[in-house]
């Protein structure tokens, strides 16, 4: 599904997100782009094939790009809710073998590097939204965002469309858990021809009963978590068999900022 849509949508605009009062966007090409370099710094790491790539962040750009980097790389995507203590997400990363540990700030971060000791099998701890890391935090497993997806350019793209090729329709895509309010967080595997067969058969019926939302022409505003199946699936999969625009809300969206906008 997204290499079509990458292939249909070209230079159009993918995804949008504002930041300090700019609006930035990437195109299908770029988000494609970036996505390879998510899966080539994972390919450098020498990331375990079917191993996890947990992602703890409001819904943006990097959230998507790593998501699609981490099926390139033949690896398994798992979002950890921001509401996670940091027993629930130490558990959730051990349980789904997670090597690469993504997160948007300092303070998800955080919740991490205080069992630190507890994350030997994870090659990497990446943040997106912090202009540095955190004070304190150093060593060969932590990356800022920009700089991690440089650590794989001289990867070629025949070895991640490699991985690519030997994937399966019914293996695992992701997991998802449960937030672990009575207990430790509960997983369930979504393979990858759960997640497209759902999204093509939403979009058929949707097609019948309202054609006019579907298509290019429309505009997605994803808000609810992609760490939940819902925003997974109608933001991120609805996006690619529309190849529409895809807007990501402010973190405070629930909270009035979505209803403003609009």
């Amino acid at each position: 599904m997204f290499t079509n849509a990458v292939h249909t949508g070209g230079d159009r605009p993918a995804l949008w997100v504002e930041r300090n009062d700019t609006k930035l966007c990437w195109t299908w090409n770029q988000y494609y782009h970036d996505a390879m370099r998510f899966a080539k710094a994972c390919h450098q790491l020498n990331c375990s094939a079917r191993s996890a790539v947990a992602i703890m962040g409001y819904n943006a750009p990097e959230w998507a790009i790593a998501f699609i980097g981490t099926i390139l790389n033949n690896q398994v995507n798992t979002g950890i809710y921001i509401t996670n203590t940091a027993e629930a997400c130490h558990y959730q990363a051990d349980h789904s073998e997670a090597e690469v540990i993504v997160v948007e700030t300092a303070e998800h971060l955080s919740r991490f590097t205080v069992n630190l000791d507890k994350y030997e099998r994870v090659k990497a701890f990446v943040v997106w939204g912090e202009p540095s890391l955190p004070e304190g935090v150093s060593g060969p497993r932590f990356f800022l965002w920009k700089d991690f997806i440089q650590t794989g350019l001289s990867v070629k793209d025949e070895v991640i469309v490699q991985k690519m090729n030997v994937q399966k329709p019914g293996q695992c895509c992701c997991l998802i858990y449960t937030s672990g309010t009575t207990g430790n967080p509960k997983g369930c595997m979504l393979s990858h021809d759960n997640l497209t067969w759902e999204s093509s058969v939403v979009m058929s019926h949707t097609e019948r009963e309202k054609p006019e939302a579907i298509g290019p022409h429309n505009r997605i505003v994803s808000y609810l978590p992609l760490s939940h199946i819902a925003g997974l699936a109608f933001d991120i999969l609805q996006h690619f068999g529309n190849v529409c625009e895809l807007f990501f809300a402010r973190p405070d969206a629930l909270q009035g900022t979505l209803v403003n906008t609009l």
